[in-house]
């Protein structure tokens, strides 16, 4: 994920002291815990993505189709780049991607 092990843990104990999520048990591993979201933590993140919901659909609003056509094209393409990052790495490639080069088919 990127994050150091101490700030996943420090968001963790927030969300459990907020009463948005639990502990539990590893069922193999008794040093892990895991995070379940809770009843509460479930509501409040359905709110969460509710008011994403209605912030895009306002946002789009704003644009006129030919925004929208070349915003839609650049997620495209970062999707594009993202999945063959991603299998990249799943393959064992653990090189540096920040070479600095661009695929021909970045820019498309």
């Amino acid at each position: 994920m990127g994050h150091a092990r101490q700030s996943v843990q420090r968001v963790a104990d927030l969300l459990v002291n907020e009463g948005l999520a639990i502990y539990k048990d590893h069922q193999t591993d008794r040093r892990t815990k895991l995070v379940e979201i809770t009843p509460r933590g479930a509501e409040v993140l359905g709110a969460i993505y509710e008011q994403y919901a209605e912030w895009n659909q306002h946002l789009i609003t704003k644009l006129d189709p030919e925004q929208l056509d070349k915003i839609a094209g650049a997620l495209e393409n970062v999707g594009r780049i993202l999945e063959k990052e991603v299998n990249f790495f799943s393959s064992g490639n653990w090189q540096s991607i920040n070479t600095g080069e661009k695929d021909d088919n970045e820019n498309k």
